[in-house]
C-alpha cells in the first residue's frame, strides 16, 4: 500500500513474473516423471509378452515331445500286440500237439479230467477233484525236457533247434510279423535310432527314394536321408552304398509300418527267417543279404563279437559291378535314374559277395552256405 492508504498495484506484476519463473520447472518436473511411468509400464507390459511367448513355445516344445512319446508307445503296443497273437497262437498249436498225445506217447491224459473241476474247489458239489497233472507225466515231461536242452547243448556246429513253424492256415498274416530285436542293441547308431523315434516321419517318407537322395542326403525325405547319413559312416564305394541304401529303404519302411503292399516291395531273399521273428538279435542283421547269414549271425551272436563282424561286414560286401562302370545314367526328366542292369545285379541274392577276408575270420557266421558261390574275388 501507498502513504495515502491505497494498494500498490506496481508490485503485482514483480509477483506474477516471479511466479511465471517459478512454475516451469515443476511442470518439468510432472511430465518427466510421467514418462518415467510410462516407461516403466511399458517395460513391464513388454516382460510380460515375453514371458508369455516362452511360456507358450515352452508348452509347445512339451506337446511335440509328448505327441513323439505317444506316437513311439502307440508303436510298441502294436509290435506287442503283434508278438502277443504270435505267442497265442503257437500256444494254441501246443495245446493241440498236446491234445493229439495217445496212449502209446506215454503221456495220454484221462478223459475225465476237466478244467472246470480243477478250478473249483467245491468237491461236495462236483464230487472229488482228479489231480490235475499226474507224477508220472510230470517227470516224463521235465525228462523230455531235459532230453531237449542236452540235444541242443550237444548239437554240432552249424545245427541250430529250430522251433516248428507255424501252420499255414495261420490267423496271424505273414506280412504283419516283423522281426524280434534287442531293445538293448549296442550297435544301433544316433542316425538309425532315428527312425525308430520317428516312426510317423518313416511312415510319411516316399514310397520310393531317388538314387541322389541315398548317396547325397535330402531335406524332402526323412527315411533316405537317415540311410544316408548311417551309410556315409561306412566304407561302402558308391556302387554298394546306393544298393545297401536301396534295399534297406524298403525293409525299414516295411518294418516300421507293416503293410502286405510294403511286404510285397520286398525282394524274396530279404524276407524274414524264423530265427528274425523268435529270436532277440540286433537291427542290423535284418539289413543283411544272405537268409543263411542272417540265421547263423541270431543263432551264435553269443560266439563272436558282433561290433567287429558289422564293421567287417561293411568292408567285405562287394556288388558284382565292374569296376569303374557307370551305375547312374540321365532320365528323359533330366534326374538321375539307376542303370536296369545295375538295379538287376543287386536286387538278386547272386548279384553279392563276400571277400575271404570275412569268411576266414567269421568261419561259424557262413556255415552250411555255399563259400563258392558267395565268394567275391577281387581282380
Amino acid at each position: 500500500m501507498n502513504d495515502s492508504g491505497n494498494p500498490d498495484h506496481s508490485l503485482a506484476p514483480a509477483v506474477t513474473a516471479s511466479r511465471a519463473r517459478t512454475s516451469p520447472p515443476r511442470a518439468r518436473k510432472s511430465v518427466g516423471s510421467l514418462d518415467k511411468k510410462r516407461e516403466r509400464d511399458r517395460r513391464a507390459q513388454q516382460n510380460l509378452r515375453t514371458k508369455r511367448l516362452e511360456r507358450i513355445q515352452e508348452l509347445e516344445q512339451r506337446i511335440v515331445m509328448l505327441d513323439d512319446k505317444v506316437r513311439k508307445y502307440h508303436y510298441i503296443c502294436d509290435r506287442l500286440s503283434q508278438e502277443n497273437k504270435l505267442l497265442r497262437t503257437r500256444q494254441n498249436d501246443i495245446r493241440h500237439l498236446v491234445a493229439s498225445w495217445g496212449p502209446e506217447d506215454g503221456l495220454f491224459l484221462e478223459p475225465s479230467f476237466s478244467t472246470e473241476a480243477s478250478l473249483v474247489g467245491d468237491t461236495g458239489f462236483l464230487g472229488a477233484v482228479p489231480e490235475p497233472w499226474p507224477t508220472a507225466v510230470i517227470s516224463e515231461t521235465e525228462s523230455a525236457a531235459q532230453a531237449m536242452m542236452e540235444f541242443r547243448r550237444g548239437s554240432p556246429e552249424g545245427m541250430a533247434f529250430s522251433p516248428p513253424e507255424l501252420p499255414t492256415d495261420s490267423a496271424i498274416p505273414r506280412w504283419s510279423m516283423t522281426p524280434f530285436h534287442d531293445d538293448d542293441d549296442a550297435i544301433m547308431t544316433d542316425c538309425f535310432r532315428l527312425w525308430l523315434q520317428r516312426p510317423d516321419l518313416v511312415e510319411s517318407s516316399p514310397e520310393s527314394p531317388t538314387p541322389l537322395e541315398l548317396l547325397y542326403g535330402s531335406k524332402r525325405n526323412f527315411l533316405a536321408d537317415v540311410i544316408h547319413q548311417a551309410l556315409r559312416k561306412c566304407p561302402y564305394l558308391d556302387p554298394e552304398r546306393l544298393a545297401v541304401g536301396w534295399l534297406c529303404y524298403y525293409f525299414i519302411k516295411w518294418m516300421i509300418c507293416p503293410t502286405e503292399a510294403a511286404y510285397l516291395r520286398l525282394q524274396p531273399w530279404q524276407l524274414p527267417v524264423e530265427e528274425q521273428l523268435q529270436k532277440k538279435h540286433p537291427y542290423f542283421i535284418d539289413l543283411l543279404w544272405f537268409p543263411g547269414l542272417r540265421a547263423n549271425m541270431i543263432n551264435k551272436q553269443h560266439q563272436y563279437d558282433l561290433a567287429d563282424a558289422f564293421a567287417l561286414l561293411t568292408c567285405c560286401a562287394k556288388v558284382r559291378w565292374p569296376w569303374g562302370k557307370n551305375f547312374l545314367e540321365p532320365g528323359e526328366d533330366g534326374q538321375f535314374r539307376m542303370v536296369p542292369e545295375f538295379y538287376d545285379t543287386f536286387t538278386r541274392i547272386e548279384g553279392w559277395g563276400l571277400t575271404d577276408e570275412l569268411i576266414m575270420r567269421y568261419p561259424a557266421i557262413v556255415d552250411g552256405l555255399d563259400i563258392e558261390s558267395i565268394r567275391f574275388r577281387i581282380a
